[in-house]
């Protein structure tokens, strides 16, 4: 790996978002490489020290609760909320679909009519 894909991602990396190969390929890059090697370290040491300054706050049980009782009162009445599109979306998603199936088939005759009529030398 190069300096120019790694720098872009180190974040990435440090949080532990990458996939397991693509972190392997890193960890190396980052261990041979004079400049992005510190660069990592002066990260993970300021991830660390932020941990260690910041204080970890929960939100207070009563909210936790009406969060939670709000969310199951949503779902129940709507149960299939947020799974299925609107009938009016589905709707225009066939108009939409049959217009680009009709252009094509009106374009590749079209283009077909016109091929036929170019005179040829």
């Amino acid at each position: 790996m190069q300096c120019e894909e790694v720098r872009p991602r180190l974040d990435a990396y440090l949080d532990g978002e990458l996939a397991e190969a693509e972190s392997t390929l890193f960890r190396g890059h980052l261990e041979s490489c004079p400049d992005c090697g510190p660069e990592i370290a002066a990260l993970e040491r300021l991830r660390d020290g932020i941990r260690r300054a910041a204080p970890d706050y929960r939100a207070p049980a009563e909210l936790r609760s009406r969060i939670r009782f709000a969310l199951r009162r949503e779902t129940a009445a709507n149960p299939s909320w947020g799974l299925r599109a609107p009938g009016w979306l589905a709707y225009a998603a066939s108009l939409l679909l049959a217009v680009a199936v009709g252009s094509g088939g009106t374009r590749l005759i079209t283009n077909e009519s016109q091929e036929n009529t170019m005179p040829t030398r």
